[in-house]
Order: structure tokens, then sequence, then C-alpha cells
């Protein structure tokens, strides 16, 4: 009888570990800089250069897997006088390969104002820079 409780208490421990990992821990991890898996596990914010730099997508849900990731293409980019990109980084992604980090190939010795992350082919997502000069 002993032993069926310390069984029944160690699943029932295991079972809280759980569910209370699944509620924190991705918003913890996107919090600090890594990606979930999925095109929209992006993280809150992001660091290069010893500046942060936020995302487009609000982190004030655990899950932000229903908002849509709004991705700009090469061609708009160029439009807008963003390209060429060079690569500086990668974000590391929770049980996935990292994304890469990349920034304007001019601004790259610099403090530019966006960075941006390949979320998967033709899809960059930029990241603007948190706080003043």
């Amino acid at each position: 009888m002993a032993i069926n409780r310390t069984v029944l208490g160690f699943g029932a421990g295991i079972l809280a570990f759980s569910v209370l990992s699944a509620m924190f821990l991705p918003r913890v991890l996107r919090q600090h800089g890594y990606a979930l898996p999925g095109r929209n596990g992006i993280p809150c914010t992001i660091p290069y250069g010893q500046r942060s730099y936020v995302g487009p997508l609000e982190c004030d849900r655990d899950y932000m897997y229903e908002k849509t990731l709004n991705c700009r293409s090469q061609t708009d980019l160029i439009n807008k006088g963003w390209w060429p990109l060079e690569r500086v980084g990668s974000i590391p992604t929770l049980l996935g390969a990292s994304r890469l980090l990349l920034v304007e190939s001019r601004l790259k010795q610099d403090t530019p104002t966006a960075v941006f992350m390949l979320v998967e082919p033709g899809c960059y997502v930029p990241y603007s820079l948190l706080g003043g000069p």
C-alpha cells in the first residue's frame, strides 16, 4: 500500500510539473530570446550588439500562435532600402534549427535601428531597436 502511495504521489508530481512547465516555459523562453517551433513562435526580444530589439508580436500571453506573422519578402526589403542583409548571428529554437539573425551590410559596424530574423525561406521578420540612443 505504501508503494502505491509513493508511485501515485510521484505521478501526481510529474503531472503538476508538466502542466506548470507547459504554462510558463514558452513565455519565459520567448522573453529571453529563444524561438519556439513553428512560424509564429518568434521571440519577444532578441539581443544584438549590446542592445535589445523588440519583435512585431506582443508578448502579453504565453502562446502567440493564434496571431498572424507578417513576413517581409526580399522585394519588400529592397524597396525599403534594407538590402543586402548579412548574417551576424543566430537565434536558438527550442527543439529545432536555429534561425538566422541579419542586419543591413552597411550598418553592421554601427547600431542598426532594425535587425531581421529569417523565419523561413523568403520570410524576414524585422525587430526594432528598443530604447533610445
